[in-house]
């Protein structure tokens, strides 16, 4: 009983032991099967890194390629645009000295025109001093034509009183003769014919000749006044001619200042442009 009991023992020592034995089986068969999988795994993600490597590596010459093309393209642009600015730089020069030299030119005409206008401006400038000189001397003259007018005109208006006082003096004189004449008329009534005939061709040759003389200082008169109006007239004419002279004048000291002004100007030019 006792080594049934132990047999029976034993027998379920050896089933659990089978049964352990297949669990392991079982579990030593699923690992192996998950290793062969890992390894199915592992072989194809090394193909895959492989071609992952594989890839990037031509991706990578790809890249170089890339590069490489990059940097010859860029040093030929490179060079390129050194080219362009040496050209440009060259263009650049050249038309520095055309320009300068149409610069120069056109300064040196500049400067020479300037020249001829400061030439022409000292000219006028010489002939405006000069007219302005004549216009001064014509005024002075003007002025002592006018003093001398004035003069004459203060004469003349002088002469015509004492003119007048001569006229009344020979007005009395031939009127006392004319009384005389009647006195001596009257007293001599007892004389001969022939002395009154006389005395009465006397009286009427005296009558004639105060009328001549009454007549001509008339006609003197009207002489002189026509001839103090042609002064008056001669006057107000240099009056008006010694007023346009001195406008004249004016106008010519003006001119010359603004022919100064512009000769200062074209020579403050001229020494800049020189500069």
């Amino acid at each position: 009983k006792g080594m049934k009991e132990e047999y029976e023992t034993l027998l379920k020592s050896y089933e659990n032991v089978s049964d352990e034995a297949e669990r392991v089986r079982k579990v030593l068969e699923a690992a192996r099967q998950e290793r062969q999988e890992l390894a199915a795994k592992v072989r194809s993600h090394e193909a895959v890194r492989h071609e992952a490597e594989r890839q990037a590596e031509d991706a990578q010459k790809e890249v170089e390629s890339v590069k490489d093309k990059m940097r010859k393209f860029a040093k030929t642009k490179q060079q390129k645009i050194l080219e362009l600015e040496e050209e440009n730089e060259r263009l650049r020069e050249e038309q520095e000295k055309s320009v300068t030299k149409r610069d120069n030119a056109a300064l040196k005409a500049e400067a020479e025109r300037l020249q001829d206008e400061a030439g022409a401006l000292k000219a006028e400038l010489e002939a405006t001093k000069a007219e302005r000189d004549s216009l001064e001397q014509q005024i002075e003259d003007l002025k002592e034509q006018l003093t001398h007018t004035v003069e004459r005109n203060q004469e003349m208006s002088e002469t015509p009183l004492n003119h007048a006082a001569v006229i009344e003096e020979v007005v009395t004189v031939q009127r006392s003769d004319t009384i005389m004449t009647t006195t001596e008329r009257v007293e001599r009534k007892e004389t001969q014919e022939n002395q009154i005939v006389a005395a009465t061709e006397t009286h009427s040759l005296h009558a004639e000749a105060d009328r001549t003389d009454n007549d001509q200082t008339l006609v003197e008169t009207r002489e002189i006044g026509a001839e103090k109006e042609l002064w008056h007239e001669r006057e107000a004419e240099l009056q008006a001619e010694l007023a346009s002279l001195k406008q004249d004048l004016q106008e010519t000291k003006e001119r010359a200042s603004l022919f100064e002004k512009c000769l200062l100007e074209c020579k403050e030019r001229e020494k800049g442009l020189s500069e």
